[in-house]
């Protein structure tokens, strides 16, 4: 019976251990773009600005930091990525001809303008609703020390402005 009982005991605690160990050490750094950041709100972003019938809402935040190196050829593909989500409320038809431009101030005051690369979407894009578009931009990388961003955004005439995002 003690010889049964030993490795029982033993596999317990080896579980017990391994799961403690998993759960002290899983400490992935995650952004709610929320107020309060004690657990996220879905489907609902705190960053967004509303004129007359457009919303444009902060999606999501890319840092993307890599280096590519080949036998013939080197390149710094690091990025720094913004998705926007633009609703119309009363769910009329939205254009995409309607974005203009976007640009980023830092809060160090410093002005980022886009590398040249935007992706217009329809939102969902296997059957598009028509009254809500998907925006990715990307920029040059933000130095380490830039806590958040203002975004301005032009779309149709109206000047969007998005105050204080976090990117960290």
């Amino acid at each position: 019976m003690k010889r049964m009982l030993y490795p029982i005991i033993i596999t317990i605690l080896l579980v017990l251990v391994t799961i403690i160990l998993y759960h002290n050490g899983n400490t992935a750094d995650t952004v709610f773009l929320s107020s309060d950041s004690s657990y996220p709100i879905y489907g609902e972003s705190a960053y967004s600005s509303s004129v007359g019938d457009i919303k444009i809402s902060v999606e999501k935040i890319v840092q993307e930091r890599y280096f590519i190196v080949y036998s013939w050829s080197t390149g710094d593909e690091s990025y720094f990525g913004i998705t926007l989500l633009v609703e119309n409320i009363k769910k009329e038809r939205l254009s995409k001809d309607d974005f203009k431009t976007i640009w980023l101030v830092d809060n160090k005051g410093k002005t980022h303008q886009p590398i040249p690369y935007f992706e217009i979407l329809d939102f969902p894009e296997d059957q598009p609703l028509g009254w809500k578009q998907v925006i990715n931009c990307k920029f040059w990388p933000l130095a380490p020390e830039i806590q958040y961003v203002d975004l301005y955004l032009k779309y149709g005439e109206t000047l969007f402005v998005i105050k204080k995002v976090p990117i960290k």
